[in-house]
């Protein structure tokens, strides 16, 4: 069965770039343990997608891009991928919220539409943080690129 969103919500770019960001994820080592927050897995998955996909974002004028905020009362990154409006007599985007460590839920890495009633929970907080440990995201882009 092919549900409705893969036929009618998310775009075939958004769901090549999921498909990429569960292989990535997969590729990260079970070392980490509890070490790894979603903030530094959020920036090196943005590092190695956007590596992997950067040519594909450029012919559709995508962006994809880190978020920090919270999810609920949790602290939480994630990214945000989104598209220019595919008509040109409208300027509406469309948005799709990536999480690539989701808190609490299965599978880890979700694709969800930006429908306010799915996404509720998630809020961009509208700052970046301070605390991101950014030799760990430059060891964890290299896993996930290797």
């Amino acid at each position: 069965m092919i549900s409705y969103a893969a036929r009618q919500i998310f775009s075939e770019l958004a769901q090549y770039i999921w498909c990429d960001a569960v292989d990535i994820v997969a590729r990260v080592s079970t070392r980490w343990g509890n070490e790894l927050r979603c903030h530094e897995l959020a920036r090196a998955a943005h590092a190695a997608l956007w590596a992997l996909n950067r040519w594909r974002l450029d012919e559709v004028g995508a962006t994809l891009s880190v978020v920090d905020g919270q999810l609920w009362a949790i602290e939480h990154s994630w990214l945000v991928y989104q598209i220019p409006g595919r008509c040109s007599t409208t300027q509406y985007a469309k948005r799709f919220l990536l999480d690539v460590y989701c808190p609490g839920r299965l599978p880890q890495v979700q694709l969800i539409d930006d429908h306010f009633s799915i996404m509720r929970g998630y809020e961009d907080s509208g700052k970046v943080r301070g605390d991101v440990d950014c030799s760990m995201v430059a060891k964890l882009t290299r896993e996930m690129q290797t």
